[in-house]
């Protein structure tokens, strides 16, 4: 439970935040990595829900609902995740997040990500987060610390 109100309140302030929205097309130094991705493993956003027929509801919020695949690889570079949600709208997947558990796991997550995509930037909605701004998606880390033993990675569809 605490897992997901977390990543609600996260979500929620990635998409309120009329800033980041506006900073995401100003911002110069995109990462083209990103968007080739274009999701997480096999799941792409902009797919309908129903590509992914192994997916089940893990909350439905009315127009969104999150989802978990019960065979995930729980791991990502060799660091173990507690989670990996995904989050579909009717146009299709809009939202990826995973979590791991600890400052060490926390820190080599954060490794991982820097050595795939770059050192980042200061992320500008979350304390002790880190974001990489491609044209269509953006990746935001946000580190466990002493209050929330929880790190999240945040993949979201940019408009």
């Amino acid at each position: 439970m605490p897992n997901r109100i977390v990543y609600l309140l996260f979500s929620l302030l990635l998409l309120a935040s009329p800033a980041v929205a506006q900073s995401t097309l100003s911002k110069p130094a995109a990462v083209p990595l990103l968007d080739q991705e274009n999701g997480f493993r096999a799941y792409h956003f902009g797919e309908p829900y129903a590509r992914y027929p192994k997916l089940r509801v893990f909350f439905d919020d009315g127009p969104t609902t999150t989802y978990i695949d019960p065979q995930e690889d729980l791991h990502y570079a060799g660091v173990p995740l507690t989670e990996v949600l995904y989050t579909f709208t009717p146009d299709g997947l809009d939202r990826i997040s995973f979590t791991t558990r600890g400052q060490r796991h926390s820190d080599q997550l954060r490794q991982q990500l820097i050595a795939r995509y770059g050192p980042g930037q200061p992320g500008t909605s979350y304390v002790n987060s880190y974001e990489w701004r491609g044209q269509h998606v953006v990746l935001s880390f946000s580190a466990a610390t002493k209050e929330n033993p929880d790190a999240q990675v945040l993949l979201l569809r940019l408009p």
